[in-house]
């Protein structure tokens, strides 16, 4: 039996949030309080990939590789309680992330 679906928030963020450091994990944006979904995608003009996973989340180089989002390319869809309980990673010093929630 799947779970019961809460209310959607009836507002959406978007955001582009840098990754000024490679390896160096950022917390993304807080976009609500309550259930909710992130719609996340590697930057089109970023030269390097970027991966999500928790606060521990590495790059590939690192023990603790998040998934991996290619620039532009497929995304990745999480279901949160709020934007700020995920975190982003990158390859490439300035990279960015593209955060759509609600």
């Amino acid at each position: 039996m799947l779970p019961a679906e809460a209310p959607l928030q009836s507002s959406l963020t978007l955001t582009v949030t840098d990754l000024p450091v490679a390896g160096t994990a950022v917390q993304l944006p807080a976009t609500h309080d309550g259930a909710g979904y992130l719609l996340l995608q590697g930057h089109p003009n970023n030269t390097g990939d970027v991966y999500v996973g928790t606060s521990t989340v590495t790059n590939a180089a690192g023990a603790l590789c998040g998934i991996r989002l290619t620039p532009g390319g497929e995304s990745l869809v999480l279901r949160l309680d709020n934007g700020d309980k995920a975190w982003a990673v990158g390859d490439v010093n300035g990279d960015d992330i593209i955060v759509l929630g609600n």
